[in-house]
């Protein structure tokens, strides 16, 4: 090729490419007002679908605040990956494609975030949650979505503000914004975390972390996010006319259902039939100290309340991590640093001991024992060096001599009436009022050396250093009052 034909090509080509530079310049400009023009649409990955009509507040730890709306949201970074959620009650949803901003993102818009600072996320109807940093950072607890079986993540969970699911706005019922937790491995998280309907995110002092265990049918160790869920659906407030303080918490009843029974989550998850049966609630604190409490005082009381927040803020050190509270509560029951709650059942009666007299009553086993602990009274045979350890007899007469169950009555003693021990093969044993009147000598014992009674005594036994050996009548079912006409 000659230099003249080659220069000549070369001219060509300049041309060529002025014409191209000027054409990509009008296209660039083009593509710009394109983009003015669709702000408010989500460009990721070239969807331009349109952002639903949207605002949110995005408060920094100094008090920077951000209002955004769907233009402003459209023209923040997103991103789009997979997610679903699994309900407390085991229901797993469908993984999907979640499109949105991550949290970090909107955070940096009023001076980031770091490990010393936590976000609030509320919802338009007042539900909110605490997220520590790492949580934000995607330190969650996964879920196989096949199976709901516990499985760590290999790769980056992002937590984000999401608008679309599946390249389409949420649903009324859980947008224009929510929460949603993704990663390339499509697991699942836990669904008190996936709030919905968000409007404002708050950078706040990083919050501590924290256990609550409940032990009694079933056995739990919730962590704090769960319990601030539970208190966001099922919260309630108190306010102590004495300090002032307003005391905020889920009314302690929601926690002892989660544990009651097998049904944690169902309908009725608090087992009514259960509480009037009775049983007792204990409340620990983490020096050991306890406050029990019986279920039929608990039952379904929306005034004893296990709190977390104190004037709309986490629980001061001397409270922390929770207080127990509420208008029917006395002062010393308000116990302080709460980490355990556990319900202790009695022991299903072995036997009953039937009770005869102006009142008629049946003692089972467990109730008998709880008077000897409370109403003790011990008798050492030397002969055979039994120790023998139940209740006095007249006590037990003082419950059915008249109509007032909690007396013995002296005057009615002193003018007399037979008591009929009877065993369970009718062998009957008669003693006089007079006799057995405060006689701590005549014992009913339900104890041989510590242990319930061997099986030639079973169930309870007369004893005592007042009664002669014939008097002392083995395997009571029956005590009987006779008056004298």
């Amino acid at each position: 090729m000659s230099p003249q034909k080659e220069g000549l090509k070369k001219g060509v080509s300049n041309a060529v490419i002025i014409a191209t530079v000027a054409i990509v310049a009008i296209i660039a400009c083009a593509a710009a007002y394109h983009i003015f023009a669709m702000q408010g649409t989500n460009n990721s990955g070239g969807n331009t679908t349109p952002l639903p009509n949207m605002t949110l507040t995005v408060v920094g730890l100094n008090g920077t605040t951000v209002t955004l709306n769907s233009t402003a949201m459209g023209n923040l970074a997103s991103i789009t990956s997979l997610g679903a959620l699994v309900t407390s009650a085991g229901h797993i949803n469908t993984v999907l494609n979640y499109t949105g901003v991550p949290i970090v993102t909107l955070c940096n818009l009023v001076g980031g975030i770091t490990n010393e600072t936590s976000v609030t996320i509320v919802a338009s109807d007042g539900y909110s949650m605490v997220f520590t940093y790492d949580q934000i950072m995607g330190g969650y607890t996964t879920y196989d979505p096949a199976t709901g079986n516990e499985v760590p993540h290999d790769q980056a969970l992002t937590t984000i503000i999401a608008y679309f699911r599946n390249g389409t706005a949420l649903s009324e019922d859980e947008g224009p914004l929510r929460v949603a937790i993704v990663g390339p491995e499509g697991l699942i998280t836990d669904g008190h975390f996936w709030i919905k309907d968000v409007t404002r995110l708050e950078v706040h002092s990083a919050v501590a972390e924290y256990t609550l265990t409940l032990n009694g049918t079933l056995f739990e160790v919730m962590n704090r996010a769960t319990l601030e869920s539970g208190v966001a659906c099922h919260g309630e407030n108190w306010t102590d006319a004495a300090t002032g303080i307003t005391w905020t918490g889920i009314p302690l009843w929601y926690l002892v259902g989660h544990i009651d029974d097998q049904n944690v989550h169902e309908d009725r998850a608090f087992n009514r039939t259960l509480a009037d049966l009775g049983y007792t609630v204990r409340i620990f604190s983490a020096d050991g100290y306890f406050v029990d409490l019986n279920s039929t005082f608990v039952k379904l009381n929306n005034d004893i309340l296990l709190a977390n927040w104190e004037n709309g803020t986490a629980l001061e050190i001397k409270y922390w991590p929770l207080r127990l509270v509420g208008a029917d509560l006395t002062k010393t029951q308000m116990i302080r640093n709460v980490i355990e709650i556990r319900l202790i059942f009695p022991e299903p009666d072995q036997y009953t001991l039937t009770l005869n007299g102006t009142l008629f009553r049946t003692m089972g086993s467990v109730a008998l024992e709880a008077e000897a602990a409370s109403h003790e009274a011990n008798w050492t045979d030397s002969s055979t060096n039994t120790t023998w350890t139940g209740t006095p007899l007249w006590y037990l007469i003082g419950l059915i001599d008249d109509a007032d169950p909690d007396t013995f009555n002296e005057t009615l003693a002193d003018i007399g009436y037979n008591v009929t021990i009877i065993a369970n093969d009718s062998y009957k044993t008669t003693l006089n009022s007079t006799f057995v009147k405060h006689n701590d000598n005549i014992i009913l014992a339900c104890f041989e050396n510590g242990e319930p009674l061997e099986s030639k005594y079973y169930p309870l036994r007369l004893v005592g250093s007042a009664l002669t050996k014939g008097q002392m009548a083995r395997n009571i079912v029956e005590i009987q009052i006779t008056f004298m006409s």
